[in-house]
C-alpha cells in the first residue's frame, strides 16, 4: 500500500507538469486547429536552453528558468511569424500543415543533435535530490519544487481563462472568418498564443531536465502525452485539458504499481481510444448538433 501511495504522489507531480503541457499544445491546437507537431521540438529545445545557461553560462537555476522561458515564448512567437504564419495566410489545409509542422521539429531535433550530441544531458543539483517525509510517502526537494511551480502557473491560467485573449482563442477556433469580417487582427492573437505556448512548454523543460535529464530525441514523447490530455479531456475547454493530464498520469502511476513502466505509452493511446469511442468530443468535450458539425 505504501508502494501505491508513493506512486500516486509521484503521478500527482506528473499531472501537473502533463497539465501544462497540454495547456500550451491545446491554445494552439485550439485557437488554430494546427496539430502542433513542433511543440516537441520547442520542448526540448527549451530544455536544451536551460541546460547550457546553467552549465555553460553559470545561470542560477531560477534566473536561468525565468531567462528560458522569455527565450522560449520568443521562440513561440518567431514560430508562427516566420513558419505557420504563411500558412495561415494562405490559408493551407491543416494535414499539410500538419506535415510542415512534423518537419520543423525534425530540423530542431537535428540541429539540437549536431550542437550536443545525442546523448542524455542532466544538471547535478545535490540540494534538490534531498527528499523530505510527509507521512508514507516521501518527496524530493526537485518534486515539491515541480508542484509548487506548476500548480501556481495552473491555478493563474485558470483565473485568466475568462481573459479578453481567452476568449478571442476560443472564438478563432469556432469561426475565425468571422472575427476578421468584424475587423480582429487575428494575426496578432496568434502570434500571442504562440508566443504564450512556447512560453508554458519551458516550464515543464526546466523541470524534466533538472529531474532527470533528457536527450535531443525525447521531445516527440512529450508531445503525445500533452496531444493524449487535450483530445482525452476535451478540446473545447482548457479545464478537460487539465483533467486529461491528471488522468494520465494517475492511470499511468497505477500501470506502474500493477504490471511496468513499460506499459505507459500503451495507457496513454489506450485512454485516448477508449474516450474518444464512448465520448468523441472528449470528457469535458461540448456536445454540438449535427447541424453545427
Amino acid at each position: 500500500m505504501n508502494l501505491l501511495l508513493q506512486l500516486l504522489a509521484n503521478g500527482l507531480v506528473n499531472a501537473a507538469m502533463f497539465a501544462v503541457l497540454a495547456v500550451g499544445f491545446g491554445l494552439v491546437y485550439r485557437s488554430g486547429r494546427v496539430f502542433h507537431v513542433a511543440y516537441g521540438g520547442a520542448f526540448v529545445l527549451a530544455a536544451f536552453l536551460f541546460h547550457s545557461l546553467v552549465t555553460v553560462a553559470g545561470f542560477g537555476l531560477w534566473s536561468s528558468g525565468a531567462v528560458t522561458i522569455a527565450l522560449g515564448a520568443l521562440a513561440g512567437w518567431a514560430m508562427e511569424a516566420g513558419f505557420y504564419g504563411p500558412f495561415f495566410r494562405r490559408r493551407t489545409t491543416p494535414g499539410a500543415v500538419m506535415v510542415a509542422s512534423l518537419g520543423l521539429g525534425i530540423v530542431i531535433e537535428n540541429g539540437l543533435a549536431l550542437i550536443y550530441g545525442d546523448e542524455a544531458r542532466t544538471i547535478p543539483s545535490p540540494g534538490l535530490a534531498e527528499s523530505v517525509a510527509l507521512g508514507p510517502v516521501r518527496w524530493s526537494m526537485i518534486q515539491l519544487a515541480q508542484l509548487l511551480v506548476c500548480g501556481v502557473l495552473l491555478t493563474i491560467l485558470a483565473g485568466a481563462s475568462r481573459t479578453r485573449l481567452f476568449r478571442v482563442v476560443r472564438a478563432m477556433g469556432e469561426n475565425a472568418e468571422l472575427l476578421q469580417v468584424h475587423g480582429w487582427r487575428l494575426a496578432r492573437y496568434r502570434a500571442t498564443v504562440f508566443a504564450l505556448s512556447g512560453g508554458l512548454v519551458a516550464v515543464p523543460a526546466c523541470l524534466v531536465m533538472v529531474d532527470v535529464g533528457l536527450d535531443v530525441h525525447m521531445g516527440m514523447g512529450y508531445l503525445l502525452l500533452a496531444a493524449v490530455a487535450v483530445l482525452a479531456g476535451g478540446v473545447m475547454r482548457m479545464s478537460g485539458w487539465m483533467l486529461g493530464g491528471l488522468l494520465l498520469a494517475m492511470l499511468q502511476s497505477i500501470v506502474v504499481w500493477r504490471f511496468s513502466a513499460r506499459w505507459m505509452d500503451l495507457v496513454a493511446f489506450g485512454l485516448l481510444v477508449v474516450i474518444l469511442l464512448s465520448r468523441r468530443e472528449g470528457l469535458l468535450g461540448i456536445r454540438k448538433r449535427a447541424e453545427e458539425i
